[in-house]
């Protein structure tokens, strides 16, 4: 990281980062060029997970290359200069985490089941019902849930 200061060492700070973010920017290797989705995600115990259907583009290419790169940014806020004559003051404020892993299709049904529990609870912003949630048999046939194995994260932020 070219601006050391900026970076965020603190590993909880960083976590909290990851459960503030709506959105996780994911790339994965294809023959012509990178190729990169917004996607839902939770991070939890080193990893990543995010869900998905069980065809298309990016199944295809985790299970070409599992090597991935993931980011997400929070708190984005543009800060105009002091100066409203100098054109090129702005400075953006924001916080964000990046980082790379290895991606694999969770096919545990338990895994699966869990992951798709956190990943409820972040999105509905409340704790699971006495019991748990329950997940409709025919959506699970046609979901899949990818755990991205975190080998490198770090954040920034100013």
């Amino acid at each position: 990281m070219r601006r050391k200061e900026r970076e965020i060492r603190d590993k909880n700070e960083v976590e909290r980062i990851l459960a503030e973010a709506d959105v996780l920017f994911l790339a994965m290797n294809d023959s012509n060029a990178p190729y990169i989705v917004p996607v839902n995600f939770v991070g939890r115990g080193g990893a990543i997970y995010i869900h998905s259907a069980v065809e298309g583009k990016k199944i295809e290419l985790i299970e070409k290359d599992p090597r991935v790169s993931f980011c997400c940014v929070v708190g984005v806020e543009i800060a105009p200069p002091d100066d409203p004559a100098v054109a090129c003051g702005f400075s953006t404020k924001y916080r964000s985490v990046v980082g790379c892993g290895v991606a694999r299709i969770v096919t545990d049904s338990a895994e699966r089941e869990k992951a798709l529990a956190v990943l409820v609870e972040k999105y509905k912003k409340s704790p699971p019902p006495e019991g748990g949630f329950k997940f409709n048999e025919r959506a699970l046939a046609i979901m899949a849930v990818i755990k991205i194995e975190v080998e490198e994260m770090r954040g920034k932020g100013n």
